[in-house]
């Protein structure tokens, strides 16, 4: 019995063995599956992210196989097309850079470009008549080159007037210089060449206000004087007696000129923008002058005229900036059949000489037009004041200018060669020649100076 208990005991202690073992078993299996799971969690975790990477990223594999496969439809123009692809990207890139660059410093150039043009504008302002032929004084001729000769002044009359002179001219018939001012007077000065002095011959007196030109007029043996009265007188150049005094502008008389050819006529412009005719019923008569004709056209006074006797026109110049030129050879039908229009500026004072006609402006701009072309040949510029005044002599060699910075100038023409006659205080309203190795001026200083060459 005993060891039939004991057997019984032994069995009963292998089946509680047996148990624990089999909960240790189960237990071990339990955490063998829940880290199965936690793996697999895991796994399926990496998977998902796998997935996601590999739709936006593909395996080296995969990719090799996709190039494999794509390698026999590819063909050298593709390859071609997309390496030029890529070099037309980079060009891309690297032109718009460069523009980025260019459009900098364009507008650095533009800025800078801009200051050049406003200060070329200021220059141009000054220059604009220059012709390329001709260039200004104070671009070509920095340093002017000495003329051959030079002139002294050797006498200088203070108070030839007792007020401004105005204009001054050479008395052919006489071989006297008259000069007229706004003292109302004209005075005949005699030039004693051997002395190298002036001298006073006689005073004219007649007109009740200033005078403001005389012209003079050999073939019809007189000269004509001009007034701030309205009114124009003829003097015989023997007697020195007024014979005849031409009355219809209604306002100031600024200038006059002759026709020496034909009937003889008389032309006077002045601030009423008109120009009158004067003729004359018998040759050479000055007492039957009277007004015949009155041509308009100028919008403002007219400031000078000259004849051109070559082509019988009348030319005038008025501060409207334009010349007119009027065909006289029919008096019945006067036409203006040219406007000039080229000058920028008042003119001031004309000349015609052997087909040239010379224009000074208030500019300081003395223009050369060919009268058979009637169009501006060049341009001189002298200073950056106005003209008064010029003449030329020396076998229309040289120019002889009065300015309003009160200086004369002479300039051969055609050359860098000039000389500057410095003295008058004010501007020089008068210049002219006396047997060509003198030189005499005038001037708002009321001095006359006479000038040598030596």
């Amino acid at each position: 019995m005993g060891a039939s208990q004991g057997k019984g005991k032994n069995e009963e202690n292998k089946k509680e063995e047996e148990k624990e073992e089999n909960k240790k078993e189960e237990e071990k299996e339990e955490k063998e599956e829940k880290e199965e799971s936690e793996e697999e969690s895991d796994e399926n975790s990496d998977k998902n992210e796998e997935d996601k990477d590999s739709k936006s990223k593909k395996s080296k594999k995969e990719i090799r196989e996709e190039e494999k496969k794509i390698k026999p439809f590819k063909t050298k123009s593709n390859e071609k097309e997309e390496s030029s692809d890529e070099e037309s990207s980079k060009k891309e890139e690297k032109n718009s850079k460069k523009e980025e660059i260019k459009d900098f410093y364009k507008e650095e150039k533009s800025s800078n470009e801009d200051n050049k043009e406003e200060k070329k504008e200021k220059k141009e302002k000054e220059y604009k008549d220059v012709l390329p032929g001709e260039i200004p004084e104070e671009r070509k001729i920095s340093n002017p080159k000495k003329l051959p000769f030079n002139y002294n002044c050797c006498q200088t009359i203070e108070l030839a007037h007792k007020k401004a002179i105005t204009c001054l001219t050479y008395i052919l018939r006489r071989n006297e210089i008259a000069t007229g001012s706004v003292d109302e007077t004209i005075k005949l000065w005699k030039i004693n060449t051997e002395k190298n002095k002036i001298s006073l011959n006689k005073e004219l007196k007649g007109h009740t206000d200033s005078i403001l030109c005389i012209k003079d007029f050999p073939k019809l043996n007189c000269f004509c004087s001009t007034s701030n009265d309205n009114t124009l007188k003829l003097w015989n150049c023997n007697s020195l007696k007024c014979l005849n005094t031409l009355s219809f502008h209604t306002k100031c008389v600024l200038t006059c000129c002759y026709n020496s050819l034909g009937k003889q006529e008389i032309y006077s412009g002045g601030e009423d923008l008109i120009i009158v005719v004067w003729i004359t019923k018998k040759e050479k008569d000055l007492e039957q002058y009277e007004k015949r004709y009155v041509l308009k056209g100028h919008k403002k006074r007219i400031s000078s005229m000259t004849y051109a006797e070559d082509y019988d026109y009348l030319i005038s110049g008025s501060d409207d900036k334009t010349l007119r030129i009027w065909d006289m050879k029919n008096l019945e039908e006067i036409k203006c059949i040219k406007i000039i229009k080229e000058l920028l500026n008042a003119i001031d004072y004309l000349l015609y000489l052997d087909n040239r006609l010379l224009v000074s402006c208030e500019d300081g701009l003395i223009s050369f037009i060919k009268m058979n072309k009637l169009k501006r040949c060049r341009s001189v510029k002298f200073s950056n004041y106005a003209v008064y005044s010029f003449n030329i002599f020396h076998k229309h060699k040289y120019l002889l200018v009065g300015s309003k910075d009160g200086k004369a100038r002479i300039w051969k023409i055609g050359t860098n060669k000039r000389m500057v006659l410095e003295g008058h205080t004010q501007p020089v309203t008068g210049v002219t020649n006396f047997e060509e190795d003198f030189v005499i001026t005038s001037s708002i200083d009321c001095s006359i100076k006479l000038w040598k060459k030596e």
